[in-house]
Parts: C-alpha cells; sequence; structure tokens
C-alpha cells in the first residue's frame, strides 16, 4: 500500500509540519502551503484505484485544512497537474488510455507550483493540462456558495472558533 502511505499520509505529515513552522511566523503575510494532488483528484484514473483514492483523499485534506490555513493567515493551494509523459509513473492501460490526448509538460506543473507558492489567496486549486493553467476558486469546487449561504456562514464561523 506505498500508493496511500505517500499521498495521503506522507502530504498529511508534510502540510502539519508546514503548519507548525509557519504559525511560528509572526507576519500576517507571505505564508504559503500547497498540496500536490491530480487531475485524479477529481476524475477517476483507469486500473488506478488506489492512486485515484488517495489523491480524492488529498483533494480532502485540502478542504478539511482550508479553515485551519485562513485561521493562521496561510495561503493553501491544491495544484492538480494532467498526465506529464515525462514522469514515468503511467502504466501501459493508463499511456493506452491517453493515446491520442494532449499532455501536460512538466514546466507548467513547475510553473504552477510557484504561483501556488507565492499566492495571498487561500482555497483556491490550480489545475494544469496541455492549454496551461487554470485557477479554480475553492467554492466552484463543490458547491454553491454565495455569501449569504450558509456554507459561507459556517466558514466564517469556523475560522473565528480556530482563532
Amino acid at each position: 500500500m506505498l500508493t496511500p502511505d505517500v499521498n495521503i499520509t506522507g502530504t498529511a505529515f508534510t502540510v502539519r509540519l508546514g503548519f507548525f513552522h509557519l504559525r511560528k511566523n509572526p507576519s500576517p503575510t507571505g505564508k504559503s502551503i500547497f498540496i500536490l494532488g491530480s487531475m485524479a483528484s477529481y476524475l477517476a484514473i483507469p486500473l488506478g484505484s488506489l492512486y485515484s483514492a488517495s489523491k480524492h483523499a488529498v483533494m480532502g485534506l485540502f478542504r478539511s485544512l482550508e479553515h485551519d490555513a485562513r485561521a493562521a493567515n496561510i495561503a493553501l493551494s491544491l495544484v492538480c497537474p494532467w498526465f506529464c509523459a515525462t514522469t514515468g509513473i503511467l502504466g501501459p492501460e493508463v499511456v493506452f488510455s491517453l493515446a491520442g490526448l494532449p499532455l501536460t509538460d512538466q514546466g507548467k506543473v513547475v510553473d504552477a507550483m510557484l504561483l501556488a507558492s507565492v499566492t495571498e489567496r487561500c482555497g483556491d486549486a490550480l489545475t494544469i493540462d496541455a492549454e496551461g493553467i487554470l485557477r479554480v476558486p475553492g467554492p466552484a469546487m463543490c458547491y454553491d456558495y454565495t455569501e449569504t449561504n450558509y456554507y459561507k456562514s459556517f466558514e466564517q464561523r469556523a475560522v473565528f472558533v480556530i482563532k
């Protein structure tokens, strides 16, 4: 079960360590953490159930930490690349299912990571595909989120309680 250990447990411990150190920083701005998700955080991968499930869990971790990040003035982002041909982790079934489809290049993924590391926004995902980088606002990821609905009220209360 190496994949879940790396993608879930390793990510959770690393983010926890980042929170520990960034909370000690007295600056109210300039603190950020990004979590490496995947387009598999949104979509299932054929014959990759453990990988897909672990990346779904990474998105769950990201969403769960958003309130803590806001309370600590930490900009938390999720970086979700589409398939990169040069990573070498794609099995033959996935390579076959991607035949003829455009892949992203690692340079775009690095650009998204750099963008996530300097952002002041919290709760957004950066998705990367062959077209480039798209910022997906946190609320657009899962539900209707307006200033007047109860999700927003809950978020504001959660951040108040954490602080």
